[in-house]
């Protein structure tokens, strides 16, 4: 499958949380629980971007299969209020790539995901400082093989 997604961060991103990509469970408080020195999660299966201010304010791609190791791409690019990013994912199989404004930025980590488990679309915005935070998600799709 493949997700898509177009979001802006708002005009700011401090004290912010933001996941998008694909995961196992709508109901996690997170896919990604803490993006720091030891990365913790609550989903088994994701593919996901990942900005988490309590580490600092970059973007990062997470993927974890199976409830197995967490594989980190980190530090791509800093995340910038008021901008407006592309973001993709795709699943063949176990294997997963990703983009980030059409750079390939998710496939030399060995990032993997539970091909043969159900997920879900997941777009995922939290304040770290309980004051409120505009975000925008202009799009997102999730469209499967033609072949």
């Amino acid at each position: 499958c493949l997700f898509e997604a177009i979001f802006n961060f708002g005009s700011s991103v401090a004290a912010y949380k933001m996941e998008i990509g694909l995961t196992d469970n709508d109901q996690d408080p997170g896919a990604v629980l803490q993006k720091q020195d030891t990365t913790t999660s609550t989903a088994d299966d994701y593919a996901v971007f990942v900005v988490d201010t309590d580490d600092d304010a970059n973007i990062a791609f997470y993927s974890r299969k199976d409830a197995g190791t967490v594989v980190e791409t980190n530090d791509i690019v800093a995340a910038v209020a008021d901008t407006t990013y592309r973001f993709a994912v795709r699943v063949e199989g176990d294997t997963v790539k990703a983009w980030l404004n059409g750079n390939e930025v998710g496939n030399v980590d060995g990032h993997a995901i539970q091909g043969g488990d159900g997920i879900t679309p997941w777009v995922f915005v939290r304040s770290r400082s309980g004051s409120s935070r505009t975000s925008t998600l202009y799009k997102w799709r999730v469209t499967q093989p033609a072949w």
